[in-house]
């Protein structure tokens, strides 16, 4: 759990090694920004609030350094395809889909179905 917006932006910064610079410092400015916005809302609506009691869950609303880097490092595919994965709410007839990709998810067995044509 993170506990300032410091600790945030240096996990941010590890998630981002290898990403282009440009895009490392625009992810770290807007994540830095919101999170101090928000951070400054939380104390001054409640003065008795610390960073470390507020900051797990600005975080948590804004997401994970991982989810926030996922885009900025090729990584965004796999991470939504599993966000996909996760929703229990899909029902898929597959005689109705053309040509379709299953694949087990990890830990659970189940199959994470996708259609690439129709």
């Amino acid at each position: 759990m993170v506990k300032s917006v410091d600790e945030y932006l240096r996990l941010l910064r590890k998630e981002l090694a290898g990403s282009d610079a440009a895009v490392v410092q625009d992810a770290i400015a807007d994540a830095e920004e919101h999170l101090r916005t928000a951070l400054a809302q939380a104390v001054n609506g409640n003065p008795n609030t610390s960073e470390a009691e507020a900051i797990p869950a600005i975080a948590e609303k804004y997401g994970s350094p991982q989810e926030v880097a996922a885009p900025h490092t090729g990584r965004w595919n796999r991470a939504f395809l599993w966000a996909l994965a996760d929703l229990r709410t899909w029902a898929v007839n597959p005689s109705s889909l053309g040509s379709l990709e299953c694949s087990p998810i990890p830990g659970r067995g189940e199959p994470f179905c996708i259609s690439f044509s129709r």
